[in-house]
């Protein structure tokens, strides 16, 4: 794990005036975007029970920290495909209400899926599912990611925002924008990276 600290001599070399804590006030916002929208955090959890008549299932991230989605779900070792309830309504009739073994699934928020069809047993440890989750803004350490591969991302994120906070000494947006596009570069890459290895894990869901 790295401190937030370590980001903050890099953002003072752009923005000299800036107090410490702010600047790390805007580091922790911009690798909780960076997570939020690249999905760099990432983990399987524990294969959960499946009940009988249960098609909703809520999930958490390791140590309880805020889910940012749900990327993949396996229910006995087969890829869910994932669809929306509205492409579910113009797809099968009674989707809610009809029993079988689950094939696939709706994301229901950020934490939870909804099963299709709604399962007619009990199987015991048979759902399993990828989330993305990202920091919490009071915490003072992040995962090594953003030390050894986005770096630069974030001290150019957090760079960004203080550029834009009016009414302090160091606003000025018109040196906004070759930091916010470095960010945003990586954030995307970042983010086909995890989307990349999620679809060589499985195809897509083919386009109706």
């Amino acid at each position: 794990m790295m401190k937030i600290t370590d980001f903050v001599p890099f953002i003072a070399a752009d923005i000299p005036d800036c107090p410490p804590f702010i600047a790390e006030r805007a580091a922790i916002e911009s690798v909780i975007e960076f997570c939020k929208k690249s999905w760099v955090l990432n983990a399987m959890i524990d294969p959960e029970d499946v009940e009988q008549d249960e098609p909703l299932y809520k999930f958490q991230a390791p140590s309880n920290k805020p889910m940012c989605g749900i990327l993949e779900a396996n229910f006995n070792e087969e890829p869910l495909d994932f669809y929306s309830s509205k492409e579910m309504d113009r797809r099968k009739t009674k989707w809610r209400r009809t029993k079988g073994t689950p094939v696939e699934a709706v994301k229901e928020g950020l934490d939870s899926i909804r099963l299709y069809p709604v399962p007619d047993m009990d199987y015991p440890e048979s759902l399993q599912v990828r989330v993305a989750y990202s920091p919490r803004m009071t915490d003072t350490v992040v995962d090594d990611i953003f030390s050894s591969h986005y770096f630069k991302a974030i001290t150019d994120g957090a760079t960004a925002r203080l550029l834009l906070q009016q009414q302090k000494p160091w606003f000025n947006p018109s040196l906004v924008l070759p930091y916010r596009m470095n960010f945003e570069n990586e954030l995307y890459s970042a983010r086909n990276l995890v989307m990349r290895d999620i679809y060589q894990r499985r195809p897509p869901v083919p386009q109706l």
